[in-house]
């Protein structure tokens, strides 16, 4: 599965060496090959592949261990679709277990630009505390409500949490 998470998608090559004629009747096949190229799904198998090593490794503690450190490559060298799997992944790993890296490192993302990896992580935080009356957590999803309080759903996302 860690090799469907960083493999890389090969683009289409476009030969410029072909006559005139034969490029009008092959415009047609590149753009559908170009259209599916630009599938917002093409990269959603490799999310897919991370949450299957999160559910792999939960049961054990030295494959939670692993996992998470193989969590932390992802977000280091990984494309911005599995980022934004990691930290769901993490939740997973973590469920009902607030561990104080954990917490860190998804209140870290909760502040990122992506709109989908802040929303993930804020989302990832409320399950790694459910159940828990982590006064910690507390505080992080307060400053986080404080942070985001112009910004609706991002609000509505952390009172959920």
């Amino acid at each position: 599965m860690l090799e469907h998470c960083v493999e890389e998608i090969p683009k289409p090559k476009k030969e410029e060496d072909e006559p005139e004629e034969e490029k009008k009747e092959g415009e047609e096949e590149g753009d559908a090959q170009e259209k599916d190229a630009k599938s917002p799904f093409d990269n959603e198998y490799r999310s897919i592949a991370v949450l299957g090593i999160a559910l792999i490794a939960i049961s054990e503690d030295i494959g939670n261990d692993m996992a998470l450190r193989t969590m932390n490559h992802l977000m280091l060298i990984a494309s911005p679709t599995v980022k934004r799997a990691v930290p769901l992944a993490l939740a997973l790993l973590h469920l009902s277990n607030p561990n104080i890296v954990i917490q860190d490192m998804l209140s870290k993302l909760a502040h990122q630009e992506d709109e989908i990896s802040a929303f993930r992580s804020i989302f990832a935080l409320g399950m790694i505390g459910a159940g828990s009356n982590n006064s910690r957590l507390g505080n992080v999803l307060r400053s986080l409500a404080l942070y985001y309080e112009k910004d609706a759903d991002h609000l509505y996302l952390v009172r959920i949490a």
